[in-house]
């Protein structure tokens, strides 16, 4: 071993002991290291630089990555290959079955290794040796950033310093995919650095707890916990688990309060990011930093870090990254999370909080999930909303429902204009719901016919010198979006329009007005009103006056000169 390379492990061991369980069966570290030892001498021979580990099981990844980075060569952490082999075009694949890729070198981690490769007795890693890892792509694209080794490695070890007294040596289970940062980290590295055993395949569902292990720590994200609430009962609960770690996504106050409960004990949260790894955390209450990590915020209330686990790759500014999370700074040294700074968008020069426009949707009890994005339509953007209901319903009575909270407790603008019911939101290894995903599934949803721009007309009756049209002003006018947000009100100018607008119709001439005269706006026209409009008119000199009146108030008045 040279100077420059660093042991994996930082705990005492011997070739005999468990590091493993895979399909109920142990596997002890002089088998964990033959079967490294055998996908490396593979690796070795071959001519290529990088390796994308596409392997689905924890055991076999575990191989798989510790393969290659103990021969020196780079690795890409993809659980869907595809793009990825276009951008690393020069890459062998490491898979645990047998899928097929013409023109693409593969090895395939068998369930066990070779009893003819000796195996070694130390697992040594090149500390420069370098992991690219991507973004989820939940709020957009996926997006690559890489880290060497001993970013990883510093970051497990700041881990077990904070946590890993309690821990003890507790058995490992994890529902997270190991080709994302927290899952590499929580479930994968940290457990074999600090000799904790491992369980070879995720917890995909809740009713596998049953027959896991009792007293062991759990690597989880919100999805998967809030459906660990619902489905299990708090004294298996308590038997199966001593700790909860959950990232990736915010955890709903509501399922963090349940496990508490159901727990004894509250889940231990973590707030990072591929760019960043890790930044905080907390069990309850505000975020607090990690010991290496540096925070301020930014002039906007955008979360700036210092942080030497950061992505080789991340921007700075001025020394630091700046994040897409707003955040208060308490006196302390925590914070509180207000949201994501890219959650917002702009309608119409409004800033709309997509976070506000879920909460809405959420607080209809048939609701169990919802996603709010961003679609453009006819070169305007609106929003469209995937919801997942909560047990049985009538899909076309939620959608009433839906529709009539969104009017009743969202401005206008903030309103899904597409809403559509699933049955599940689209979810990917790491439990995040992506946006792509999510505009897959909208993408025939029908869309609701925006905001009408004209009065509708009651009724009216047209004489040789006047006119008298009933109007009702319809609810969800376009015009009163954001005037104004909570007190809607029709605009002077707009009731002005309608006036000349039902002129040109009734007489069937093209008006151009000249100048307007005596304009008053006596009180408040508001949507849901329904009013009288009166006109009289001069022809021979298009000259002409109205007044638009309600049961007990006038709204406005005027004189319009025209031309044709």
């Amino acid at each position: 071993m040279t100077h420059e390379e660093i042991p994996l492990y930082r705990h005492e061991r011997r070739l005999s002991d468990v590091v493993a369980v895979v399909r109920s069966h142990p596997v002890t570290y002089e088998q964990f290291h033959r079967h490294i030892a055998e996908i490396a001498a593979k690796i070795q021979t071959s001519d290529r630089g990088t390796w994308i580990v596409a392997c689905r099981g924890l055991y076999t990844f575990s191989v798989a990555f510790l393969a290659v980075t103990t021969s020196g060569r780079e690795v890409v952490l993809c659980p869907h290959f595809g793009n990825e082999l276009d951008l690393f075009s020069d890459a062998g694949v490491i898979l645990d079955d047998e899928t097929s890729l013409p023109g693409v070198p593969t090895i395939t981690v068998s369930s066990q290794p070779s009893t003819d490769i000796p195996p070694v007795t130390e697992i040594v890693l090149d500390p420069t040796t370098r992991v690219h890892l991507y973004t989820s792509g939940s709020t957009g694209g996926r997006s690559r950033f890489s880290r060497p080794v001993e970013k990883l490695l510093l970051e497990v070890d700041i881990l077990e310093s904070l946590f890993g007294e309690e821990l003890g040596q507790c058995e490992v289970l994890a529902s997270v995919a190991p080709h994302h940062i927290y899952g590499l980290l929580f479930s994968i590295l940290w457990p074999l650095r600090a000799g904790r055993i491992i369980h070879g395949e995720r917890l995909f569902f809740p009713d596998t707890l049953a027959t896991a292990p009792s007293s062991a720590l759990l690597i989880s994200t919100p999805a998967h916990l809030k459906r660990l609430v619902h489905d299990m009962k708090p004294e298996l609960l308590r038997e199966k688990l001593t700790s909860v770690f959950s990232s990736g996504g915010a955890l709903p106050p509501a399922t963090a309060s349940a496990l508490h409960d159901a727990l004894g004990f509250p889940v231990i949260q973590i707030f990072g990011s591929t760019e960043t790894g890790g930044v905080a955390w907390r069990d309850e209450g505000s975020w607090r930093p990690f010991p290496v990590v540096k925070i301020a915020a930014s002039a906007e209330g955008q979360l700036l870090v210092q942080s030497p686990l950061l992505s080789t790759d991340a921007g700075l500014s001025e020394g630091w990254f700046k994040m897409n999370d707003r955040v208060v700074l308490q006196e302390d040294g925590t914070f509180a999370h207000q949201g994501r700074t890219d959650r917002l968008v702009k309608i119409a020069e409004q800033r709309i909080s997509i976070d506000e426009v879920e909460a809405t949707i959420m607080l209809h009890p048939k609701v169990g999930e919802c996603r709010v994005i961003p679609i453009t339509h006819n070169d305007n953007i609106r929003l469209a909303a995937l919801v997942e209901p909560k047990g049985e319903i009538d899909e076309r009575t939620l959608l009433e429902e839906l529709k009539h909270l969104s009017r009743s407790k969202l401005p206008p603008l903030s309103r899904p204009r597409v809403v559509k019911v699933v049955k599940e939101l689209p979810r990917d290894t790491q439990g995040k719901c992506t946006e792509s995903a999510v505009r897959a599934l909208l993408k025939d949803a029908p869309l609701e016919e925006d905001s009408p721009r004209e009065p509708v007309v009651v009724s009216k009756k047209i004489g040789d010198a006047s006119a008298t049209l009933i109007w009702h002003i319809p609810l969800e006018l376009a015009w009163c979006e954001g005037h104004f947000p909570q007190y809607p009100a029709v605009p002077g100018v707009v009731q002005v329009r309608w006036v000349l607008d039902t002129l040109r119709q009734v007489l069937s001439l093209p008006l151009l007005p000249t100048s307007i005269e005596a304009l008053k706006f006596h009180s408040i026209l508001t949507p849901d009103t329904e009013c009288v409009l009166e006109l009289s008119w001069c022809t021979e000199e298009l000259k002409f006056s109205w007044s638009l009146t309600g049961e007990e108030r006038r709204f406005s008045s005027g004189r319009i000169r025209c031309r044709e």
